[in-house]
């Protein structure tokens, strides 16, 4: 396959990225907290933006959590603008984007611990448009609810990824989420993909036997990638690292190369489709 590079936007890795297209919008979502979105938000984020692809985070998360990770990348808190404060004062949302300062290819906006005031469920589309060009992939970090800003997630996104435990709430939530996603479908009137991410895997028999039960029984899409419980994750994180940069010969590093290059073949088959 022939390597094509658009037009460079910020610090761009020297690596080519294999295709070049139209931003892809990625929720990360689930009705249930605790099932770490934001973790895989970044790490994901972080290893797409390693293979030479243009990322930009959105952190919709009242909590957020996924900004931390970015927090020593200014020195002056008074000075960043966050998306919260570009909503409410119906400024443009390039003028909140940060280029980071430690990771290659990775834009964001800051969250904020105050409500997003969205107009509508299609206003966060509206706004995307015009960074369409200027990157290959946005991540969405969402909260655990069906409130307005993470209603907007879902009716701006090609994908959402649902991470669940292998626990009986977030398996017996699903029912859930298939629902309130369907609502948003009926309302921008067109599909929205999901897939299933289990996240945390144990290395427990009952565990595995409930991982094959979830993919062999169940209509719901699985991925096949699934992430593993790692205690190395922690410790990468407490750095405000991706883990692949922090254990690369970790299991769970390569769970996260495995999940990136599952996105991208399901991005393949969702424009074929």
């Amino acid at each position: 396959m022939t390597n094509i590079v658009k037009g460079k936007v910020g610090n761009t890795h020297s690596k080519k990225r294999r295709e070049v297209y139209v931003m892809k919008k990625i929720a990360v979502w689930q009705m249930k907290g605790g099932v770490g979105k934001t973790t895989i938000t970044f790490n994901l984020g972080s290893v797409l933006a390693d293979q030479g692809y243009r990322v930009l985070f959105l952190d919709l998360d009242p909590q957020a959590d996924l900004s931390f990770y970015f927090d020593q990348e200014q020195n002056q808190k008074r000075h960043k603008v966050n998306l919260q404060q570009l909503v409410q004062e119906n400024r443009s949302l390039t003028e909140g984007i940060q280029e980071s300062k430690r990771f290659s290819n990775i834009s964001f906006i800051y969250g904020s611990n105050d409500d997003i005031p969205f107009s509508s469920i299609i206003d966060l589309s509206e706004r995307l448009q015009e960074m369409e060009d200027h990157f290959d992939y946005c991540l969405i970090d969402c909260h655990p609810d069906a409130h307005v800003a993470s209603l907007n997630a879902l009716a701006a996104c090609d994908l959402v990824l649902v991470p669940i435990l292998l626990d009986k709430h977030s398996i017996s939530n699903l029912n859930l989420v298939v629902r309130t996603l369907n609502r948003v479908e009926d309302h921008v009137r067109r599909g929205i993909p999901y897939r299933i991410i289990v996240n945390q895997l144990r290395r427990e028999k009952c565990v595995y036997e409930a991982y094959r039960d979830l993919m062999m029984h169940h209509d719901y899409p699985v991925l096949e990638t699934a992430i593993c419980r790692e205690s190395n994750i922690n410790s990468a994180l407490s750095l405000l690292k991706p883990i692949f940069k922090h254990r690369r010969k970790a299991k769970t590093s390569a769970d996260f190369l495995a999940l990136a290059e599952e996105v991208i073949n399901e991005f393949r088959q969702i424009k074929g489709a």
